[in-house]
């Protein structure tokens, strides 16, 4: 299969897990319950069951001073990884999640869960790309880059691992320069970002939702 899905650390693995089985849908917790939840889970600890997990990404954070020509992607700092998963329940094709995992005192810990549009529009753009002629052969990481300093960019970052030659697939954004599912190269990609991060006013102070994985 040309798109390929990295492999995660295994305890990173085993926590999304215990998160997944952890705190069931749609269950109104208190915060002392939600903090003993994230602390578990954080721990890796696991019971007998084993929630299904795929799509899984490596997350990338870019700001806005990693956008300078020639630097390419070299700046995007890797946060986290995230999982795609569906809800338990006894609908026949449940809603689709995300397991945010994030990156802290070297190892991977709980972050959230994520049931908003974020996902479903990631794995629909992960499905319309892989039917793209271009990936049909070749060998490409999938990975998600986010900028969310500049138009609240969600993209794919197709790394190729047979030769040179990376894409980066939006997913979304505040902009309208940017076609959704379309496949840019790595340098009009960058190009495109910094023609619209020089037309914004820039506040560089933390965005503590965007920031997740």
């Amino acid at each position: 299969m040309p798109l390929k899905f990295p492999q995660p650390p295994d305890a990173c693995t085993k926590a999304a897990r215990s998160a997944l089985k952890l705190l069931p849908a749609r269950v109104a917790r208190t915060r002392s319950q939600t903090k003993v939840a994230m602390e578990t889970v954080s721990r890796g600890t696991t019971g007998t069951a084993q929630p299904g997990l795929s799509a899984r990404r490596r997350v990338y954070i870019l700001d806005r001073r990693g956008i300078t020509p020639g630097a390419g992607l070299k700046r995007a700092k890797a946060v986290g990884w995230r999982y795609a998963a569906r809800e338990s329940g006894g609908s026949s094709s449940p809603p689709l999640q995300a397991i945010a995992m994030v990156a802290r005192a070297r190892r991977h810990v709980f972050n959230h869960i994520d049931r908003g549009w974020l996902e479903q529009e990631t794995v629909r753009t992960i499905k319309a790309i892989a039917k793209l002629h271009q990936f049909r052969s070749g060998s490409y990481e999938v990975c998600l880059l986010r900028i969310p300093s500049i138009r609240h960019i969600d993209a794919l970052w197709l790394k190729n691992k047979e030769r040179r030659g990376n894409f980066v697939v939006p997913i979304s954004s505040s902009s309208t320069e940017l076609m959704e599912g379309h496949p840019y190269s790595v340098r009009e990609f960058l190009r495109i970002v910094r023609e619209l991060a020089s037309r914004q006013s820039f506040n560089n102070r933390p965005r503590h939702f965007l920031s997740l994985p």
